[in-house]
């Protein structure tokens, strides 16, 4: 079941050791839960929302915000190369069994 996997008690911190992005540079990629208060990662999500507006239909922007992703039902990690941010993202428990992803975003230079 969703919702008792999303409130286990999940590692904080991921170390996935020597990874190579897609130029194949080596990284050191590590997963944490959180970051929201880290001004790189407060930047990327704006940078974030300000890209996932669609000048042609605002209403469908559905990109949360910093606050929105501080709530009990969402959970964020931060992607870091030793201390480069890498990426975020976010899983947003709807109910029992339903996740919608959020604020996933990578940084253009590990694309």
């Amino acid at each position: 079941m969703l919702s008792s996997c999303f409130h286990s008690k999940l590692p904080l911190k991921l170390d996935l050791g020597n990874c190579f992005c897609l130029t194949g540079r080596k990284m050191n990629l590590k997963i944490i839960a959180g970051g929201l208060d880290d001004p790189r990662v407060l930047a990327l999500l704006r940078f974030h929302i300000e890209a996932a507006k669609l000048p042609d239909a605002p209403q469908s922007n559905h990109a949360f915000s910093a606050d929105e992703l501080k709530h009990p039902a969402v959970k964020f990690w931060s992607a870091w190369d030793d201390d480069t941010l890498m990426g975020t993202a976010a899983l947003h428990l709807l109910d029992k069994t339903h996740a919608e992803v959020k604020s996933m975003h990578v940084v253009e230079a590990a694309r």
